[in-house]
């Protein structure tokens, strides 16, 4: 029986951790996650912490002001050595403002937003073994989902963002598993120990995953319900299928698929019905990721020691190579729109992250950092829910002026006081303290525009708000205080 295969972008990512190790600077070590029990694939009560992200020394802006993310040119999630090790790092998608998200010295990788872009999911490596964690952007806390001595990788959201499936060693051959969000309710879908299955995908609509399993001999794309029941092999008339992606629409799956020794892209009906080939070289293509309305495909193709993005069009036509240049470009990712792309390349003489249109043209490197910068994927979210960095770069020595590192809140969107206190509502005040007078009260549901903040005093984080329901029109309400929120993007 063939073994699993090894992909590139694992390989790639090795390889750099080792040149990580070596080159990591002699300074005082940054924060580990916690190490828990590796009695079972789950620990009794998931490992939670908070850590303070810190923005690059290089890049940070002045204590008193805000960088705000989910911007309206979005945000794109990277990995970066720049500190010493790889970190989970987002920026905005023009490049500025780059925050350190998890800064540690385990090596993080593999980052995928949840569907709201509230969360980021994420593999951790320390000392040869890898976990999947947590990190929560409204709170800035890590939470560890799985605590094993053998790995867990490639986790994949559900559409609706309540689970997370994944891959796991524990059985020695890799198996599907899946969790809810906070690391619970943990279920083995494959239950085939003597064979690998891996790299599992979720439908759109959230009923099937789409995984790779040997348990033919070759490598094969099943699907399968999300229960784990009736899993269909949907590629069984070719040798071997790799890099299931599903469309947008879920009723078809690109796939890396060898033929005749050749390796192509190829598209099938989830079905398994109607396979149509969509490259034709005789090189090696691989890594396929569809455009968000579902028109063309991005793939990679490597040739000559190198990789380049191509793009091809579903219904037909040849291929088209983006990059078209004398080094490596990898890990394409769509904005939502559809209009760019974000990738990595190493046409400076190191691994940064690019934006291109979506036809390949005016590439900009958005990171010219000397370190290297790696895997951009771009945020889903909708900029409602944009996320304010309030305290100080850590290595400045200087404290917050904010009991909380996070909001979700900026001016000129509109805010609703959360119905997680039990329907209590939020006092307005004629000033940003407490010591300002109550004015009014602001029940949950009710719609109120930001107009200006944030203002940090008494450990509180205050907004100028508008309502008519406020005497003179106007107020400043609390939104939280770094453990409880109050208000929270106000949603129809």
């Amino acid at each position: 029986m063939k073994k699993l295969p090894i992909f590139i972008g694992s390989f790639a990512v090795t390889t750099l951790f080792v040149f990580v190790a070596g080159c990591r600077a002699s300074s005082a070590p940054p924060t580990s996650y916690p190490v828990g029990s590796t009695a079972s694939l789950l620990p009794t009560t998931a490992t939670s912490t908070v850590l303070s992200p810190s923005q690059n020394t290089s890049t940070a802006s002045s204590p008193s002001a805000s960088t705000f993310l989910d911007s309206d040119v979005g945000t794109i999630a990277f990995i970066s050595d720049r500190d010493g090790f790889l970190d989970l790092y987002v920026m905005h998608a023009d490049g500025s403002n780059p925050i350190n998200l998890t800064n540690n010295i385990n090596n993080d990788f593999s980052a995928k937003w949840s569907p709201d872009g509230t969360k980021i999911v994420f593999e951790s490596l320390l000392y040869f073994n890898t976990d999947i964690y947590l990190l929560d952007l409204q709170d800035g806390s890590v939470l560890r989902l799985t605590n094993t001595s053998y790995n867990e990788n490639s986790p994949a959201w559900s559409p609706d963002g309540t689970q997370i499936a994944f891959q796991s060693y524990e059985n020695k051959e890799a198996e599907i598993y899946v969790m809810n969000s906070a690391g619970g309710d943990l279920t083995n879908l494959t239950m085939r120990a003597s064979f690998g299955d891996i790299s599992p995908q979720w439908s759109p609509d959230g009923t099937r995953i789409a995984f790779v399993t040997n348990r033919n001999s070759f490598y094969d794309i099943y699907v399968m319900n999300s229960d784990g029941s009736d899993p269909t092999n949907i590629t069984m008339t070719i040798e071997d299928a790799n890099y299931p992606a599903w469309s947008p629409d879920g009723t078809k799956i690109a796939f890396q698929s060898f033929r005749n020794e050749r390796s192509q892209l190829q598209v099938v009906n989830a079905d398994g019905s109607d396979v149509k080939t969509l490259s034709t070289s005789t090189i090696y293509d691989f890594s396929p990721v569809w455009s968000p309305d579902g028109s063309e495909i991005l793939f990679l193709e490597l040739a000559s020691g190198r990789t380049q993005i191509y793009s091809v069009e579903l219904d037909g036509g040849p291929p088209t190579n983006l990059s078209n240049n004398d080094s490596s470009d990898s890990s394409p990712s769509w904005s939502p729109d559809g209009t760019k792309i974000a990738f990595t390349s190493d046409r400076d003489g190191n691994a940064e992250i690019y934006m291109m249109n979506s036809d390949g043209s005016q590439p900009v490197n958005l990171t010219r950092n000397a370190a290297e910068d790696l895997s951009p994927v771009w945020s889903p979210a909708p900029q409602k829910s944009a996320v304010v960095w309030l305290a100080a770069p850590e290595n400045t020595g200087i404290p917050s002026p904010c009991g909380s590192n996070w909001t979700r809140l900026k001016p000129g969107l509109f805010a609703s006081v959360t119905t997680e206190n039990w329907g209590d509502p939020n006092r307005v005040r004629s000033g940003p303290s407490q010591d300002s007078e109550v004015i009014a009260q602001i029940y949950p549901g009710t719609p109120l525009k930001i107009l200006e903040g944030p203002t940090c005093a008494d450990g509180l984080i205050f907004w100028k708000v508008e309502h008519s329901s406020i005497p003179s029109g106007t107020g400043w309400t609390a939104e939280g205080d770094g453990q409880e929120y109050w208000l929270e993007p106000y949603t129809q």
